[in-house]
């Protein structure tokens, strides 16, 4: 019995120098690893970046054309609003209601992109890969100075950032204006 306890001892001590040991190591691989140079931006994920460009044109005394132009950095796409699926983020001018402006149903994306099958949704989808530009008829219906508030949303693929770009339309003394906010990254919750 008495060497099975010097055994049993021995062993103990064994495994304790061993785990002392690699505590030992994995201090120093990780000592190494913190002393490496930090994730260059190349190894780093790709922002891809895009411009929108809002103005209005005017056709006649009370009509216009809210005119949106989309360019992207090579590689990021998104949904066109003519995407028959169920994809969050398809691109879309909202304004909010009002008594001032009559907002057409129609909006014109040019040129318009070609369906092709995405293999991540297991069907097919309309993606914008190219400058494109969108234009809805907008009539005024009033002859009093005001300010209609709207916003532009999309989500920016493959990096899946969902973008909002608000903007404001102002008539004064019968004449409209646009201005446009810069973007913002929103939740994709909403």
């Amino acid at each position: 019995m008495k060497i099975s306890k010097n055994l049993l001892t021995l062993l103990l001590i064994a495994i304790i120098s061993m785990a002392c040991s690699t505590v030992e190591t994995d201090n120093e691989i990780l000592n190494e690893v913190a002393n490496e140079d930090p994730i260059t931006e190349i190894d780093a994920p790709k922002k891809l970046t895009f411009e929108l460009t809002m103005g209005l044109d005017k056709l006649e005394e009370n009509s216009y054309n809210l005119l949106a132009n989309m360019q992207l950095d090579e590689g990021a796409y998104y949904g066109s609003p003519y995407s028959n699926n169920g994809f969050n983020g398809l691109f879309n001018i909202e304004i909010a209601e009002n008594d001032q402006l009559i907002v057409s149903d129609t909006l014109i994306e040019t040129p318009f992109p070609v369906e092709v099958y995405d293999g991540f949704s297991d069907g097919k989808v309309r993606w914008v890969k190219e400058e494109t530009n969108y234009k809805q008829l907008l009539t005024v219906n009033s002859q009093d100075d005001f300010e209609v508030t709207g916003v532009v949303l999309f989500v920016v693929e493959p990096v899946c950032s969902r973008y909002e770009v608000a903007f404001v339309i102002t008539s004064k003394a019968g004449e409209l204006s646009i201005t446009q906010a810069k973007p913002i990254v929103a939740n994709l919750s909403n």
